[in-house]
């Protein structure tokens, strides 16, 4: 491969398309470049030593506010909306799954079309343990609870009670009965 030397007596080896440069610094290549070449590099060089500061402010600025709502100081609007958005639901969330355990434990079989039924009247307070509460939700809506407790379902109560159901009569019997004679 044929070797050249540049303005800068740097040697350089050319073949295939490729070049090397063999400069002691990339300093000392700068300069030995044209001033075309060197401005281009400086306002490239400037545009990202501006990128970089303008990432690093917004880091500290970032680092300052996080430190100021870490000790309670300061916290935007934004944040303490979303804050508050994300209370509010967790609360209503826990709410309603105290509500659906207790309404559960108290033969609740729909917990879900209870807790829909009575979730804006239920006060943020009300005391889910009260044996009261849930006697009132029981009278004011049967259907979605169980049978209370010492009452027994009986699977056959149109066929008149204890008594066995009567015998029914088929085709079969009236045919049976006309054949006898």
């Amino acid at each position: 491969m044929p070797e050249n030397t540049n303005d800068a007596g740097n040697q350089t080896e050319t073949g295939g398309g490729q070049q090397t440069v063999n400069a002691e610094s990339f300093e000392a290549w700068l300069e030995a470049q044209p001033e075309e070449v060197r401005a281009l590099y400086d306002a490239h060089i400037q545009r990202l030593k501006g990128a970089l500061n303008s990432e690093r402010e917004m880091r500290s600025r970032l680092e300052k506010q996080l430190k100021r709502i870490a000790k309670g100081e300061e916290i935007p609007d934004a944040v303490r909306q979303q804050i508050e958005e994300l209370t509010t639901k967790l609360s209503a969330a826990s709410r309603r799954a105290a509500f659906m355990a207790k309404a559960t434990e108290h033969g609740a079989m729909y917990p879900d079309l209870l807790y829909a039924a009575v979730a804006e009247k239920l006060q943020d307070d009300a005391d889910l343990s009260d044996p009261t509460l849930w006697e009132g939700l029981r009278k004011k809506y049967p259907p979605l609870f169980r049978p209370a407790s010492g009452v027994v379902s009986n699977g056959d109560a149109g066929a008149g009670g204890d008594e066995p159901p009567a015998p029914k009569k088929s085709f079969d019997d009236v045919i049976r009965k006309l054949a006898r004679g």
